[in-house]
């Protein structure tokens, strides 16, 4: 959202009446339309147009992906909005998340990988090379 926005929580209540930019055919869209039912969400053929409408303050917000979204807000064009927050990862809008392929009947490579996420989860090994990459958790905690 722009910088100075004086929105201080992605909620229904705070974005009501205001307008989110997200393109259309998306998981972003069908979020915004789902978790703020009462914003005036606009959709936009590709992510570049509504970029540009909140450049020249025509929004209120935008949704993304947030990694597509951060390194946009380090460019020139980006310098203009704040990553408010991330949003929580719900199945029924995104799905049940990014998953590793593997071939069928892999149940050991399986349980190593899924012990191996807990682990490095536990141990702050995943915290630490996050925090090296990105100012945000991936796993839809607020900013820093």
């Amino acid at each position: 959202m722009p910088k100075d926005s004086e929105i201080t929580e992605a909620t229904d209540e705070a974005l009501s009446g205001k307008a989110i930019g997200a393109q259309v055919s998306t998981t972003h869209a069908r979020a915004a339309a789902a978790l703020f039912p009462d914003a005036d969400i606009r959709q936009y053929p590709t992510a570049e147009e509504y970029k540009l409408d909140i450049e020249n303050g025509r929004l209120d917000a935008v949704m993304d992906d947030v990694v597509v979204l951060d390194e946009w807000l380090k460019s020139d064009a980006g310098a203009c909005c704040k990553l408010l927050s991330t949003l929580p990862a719900d199945p029924e809008i995104y799905g049940k998340g990014v998953g590793v392929g593997l071939r069928k009947g892999s149940d050991k490579l399986k349980q190593m990988f899924n012990e191996a996420i807990v682990a490095i989860r536990e141990d702050g090994t995943y915290k630490t090379i996050q925090d090296k990459y990105f100012e945000f958790d991936v796993y839809g905690a607020e900013t820093k």
